[in-house]
């Protein structure tokens, strides 16, 4: 306990003349260690030195395996700030980098991946210089700062609230987060994704206790759930509203108040864990279980969707954003039994559009195709793009005969609505191929086949028309 002995001394000299500062406050998420000890009130009193060294509000220390140990001033701290700093302390503890956040209070706070110091100072208006100052005493205590605090849980470094390691797909990721979760709090929870492409952040899963048509909603940058995508720490909302964002007739997010814990990659957000009810409702010791929930899991849902975005990419066209073959192969791939059609779109006359106007009209008479076919066909359809002007239209729980018309309706779509290019409009045609399960063919495999053979027969017929495929012939043994 030399270094104890140690660093009072030398703190103890920053901090005489300073007067008696308010008390501590501790516990402000635990309340006591998961073995029934407390850490030593010697590491608690030179945390409480170095927050009255700063002159700060409180500061936060946590270690992986370790009870936070927390030092606040006489006034006692707002739980959001409270979140906010047990949430920046653990991930720079987690990434090993320097933090200055500001807002109504500058947070500073430095990690060295085995424990993470937050420092809390009340005012807005501090200056780059006095936090890379602060920055810079914090990382060099944290340097011989090498304590042994409480074991927090037997067994190693990983708290038991970390999700089992056979879940390693995204969505298995998802899933156990979002029931983890809700076995800890009780309450509803669910998982939002932000696209490191489009910045877009979405709800992929929700808890069995939670709204199932809240995945699938996107999320707005400035709400609570888009706050915390980008790492800005644990973001608490009280109305629905703040907790994903909404426009005024959408209905499906009634929700309540909530909570959005941040999921990062070192100090990269990638998503969230929202919480659904009071955040002043939920015990402490719980609110900091899912905590340490956010940060043990974090790593591993970027991990899993990285490989997703790499899988997607791999699946879908660059020009069009449409899936692919591949990506709509593996769409049919898991297809239920029961009537299924597909329409072979092909573009008419379209080289001699290239050949006319350049590569640059072509590729903008591409994706005006596609807000044709987006605009024709249902949420559940999938419309891919397979070959230069070549288009294939997955139309699940359809008939022939409901097929045919989504066809004439995709064909009558771009050929009455006028296209222009510098200024001059050009009427744009296509043709379209039918195949149905089980009229035509029994076989989804042979669903493509006989559509693009139907094309064929559209194409040699005059062009802009849709023909259906014919049933197959059985062949007698």
């Amino acid at each position: 306990m030399a270094w104890i002995t140690l660093i009072i001394g030398l703190l103890l000299g920053v901090v005489i003349g300073m007067g008696a500062a308010g008390g501590l406050r501790r516990r402000w998420l635990t309340s006591g260690s998961r073995r029934g000890r407390t850490p030593l009130a010697s590491v608690e009193h030179v945390v409480d030195l170095i927050r009255r060294a700063h002159h700060a509000d409180a500061v936060c220390l946590c270690a992986r395996d370790a009870e936070p140990v927390v030092a606040s001033g006489s006034s006692p701290l707002k739980p959001e700030v409270a979140e906010r700093a047990m949430s920046l302390a653990k991930r720079a503890m987690d990434d090993g980098r320097e933090h200055v956040i500001r807002g109504d209070e500058t947070m500073v706070a430095v990690g060295d991946r085995k424990r993470g110091v937050a420092v809390v100072l009340g005012s807005a208006d501090t200056s780059q210089d006095q936090a890379q100052a602060i920055a810079s005493e914090l990382r060099r205590l944290l340097a011989e700062f090498q304590v042994d605090l409480d074991p927090r849980w037997s067994g190693g470094s990983t708290p038991p609230v970390d999700l089992p390691p056979e879940l390693d797909t995204l969505a298995a990721i998802a899933s156990g987060l979002c029931d983890r979760a809700r076995t800890i709090t009780g309450w509803p929870t669910a998982v939002v994704i932000r696209d490191p492409q489009t910045q877009v952040a979405s709800v992929i899963s929700v808890s069995n206790n939670a709204d199932r048509r809240l995945i699938g909603v996107s999320v707005t940058p400035d709400s609570a759930a888009g706050r915390a995508c980008m790492g800005d720490g644990a973001v608490a909302a009280g109305r629905s509203e703040d907790l994903f964002g909404r426009g005024p007739t959408d209905r499906r997010r009634k929700t309540g108040a909530g909570t959005a814990y941040p999921l990062c990659d070192g100090h990269d957000g990638v998503g969230a864990l929202v919480v659904f009810g009071p955040n002043e409702d939920l015990d402490p010791a719980v609110r900091e279980r899912v905590m340490w929930l956010t940060v043990e899991t974090g790593p591993r849902f970027a991990a899993a969707a990285a490989v997703r975005a790499a899988e997607e990419r791999a699946d879908t066209d660059n020009l069009t954003g449409l899936p692919n073959r591949a990506g709509l192969e593996g769409v049919m791939a898991h297809a239920p039994h029961g009537p299924c059609a597909v329409l072979c779109v092909d573009l008419d006359d379209f080289k001699k559009i290239v050949d006319e106007l350049g590569h640059a009209a072509g590729d903008a008479v591409l994706k005006h195709v596609v807000r044709v076919l987006r605009g024709a066909i249902r949420d559940i359809d999938v419309a891919a793009r397979v070959g230069g002007e070549e288009f294939v239209v997955w139309l699940p729980e359809t008939d022939r005969k409901a097929a045919s018309r989504v066809a004439e309706r995709i064909r009558r779509s771009l050929a009455d609505l006028e296209w222009e290019w510098a200024g001059a409009g050009v009427t744009l045609t296509c043709s379209v191929g039918v195949s149905a399960r089980p009229e035509t063919t029994s076989d989804l495999p042979n669903l493509i086949p006989t559509a693009d053979a139907a094309l064929d027969r559209a194409k040699r017929a005059g062009r802009n028309r849709v023909e259906v495929a014919t049933a197959e012939v059985k062949q007698s043994g």
